[in-house]
């Protein structure tokens, strides 16, 4: 059974993706110095979540049983980081729009105030 989670710190076999926007795959973490145990034993998968050049973040995917992931894997693995990437992306998208939205709305409100005001 696969398990996913979400890295805490970017250290370990997690970092990697981060610093080079790549799929990284330790089919046995017993054998990864750079392993930062989580189930402790079996295989884990990590890739980046990016937009452009812009890493935001990693998925990473682990299983108890070693050699567990194969290329049918990396695939369903990567489009789910493409699309949690998207949903990120769209999210700031989103936040960004209804930032100037307010804004907008703030000034046209001290334009009319300032009207209002002089015409006193």
């Amino acid at each position: 059974m696969s398990r996913f989670r979400v890295a805490s710190a970017w250290t370990g076999l997690s970092e990697s993706p981060l610093l080079d926007g790549k799929l990284h795959y330790a089919p046995d973490v017993t054998q990864e110095p750079r392993y930062v145990p989580a189930i402790g034993l079996g295989a884990e998968v990590d890739l980046p979540v990016a937009i452009g050049p812009e890493v935001l973040g990693v998925l990473i995917a682990e299983s108890r049983q070693s050699h567990a992931f194969d290329q049918d894997d990396f695939e369903v693995l990567t489009a789910a980081a493409q699309q949690a990437a998207i949903a990120i992306h769209n999210a700031r998208l989103h936040d960004q729009a209804q930032r100037q939205i307010g804004e907008r709305v703030g000034s046209r409100q001290s334009c009319a105030a300032t009207r209002s005001t002089s015409r006193s």
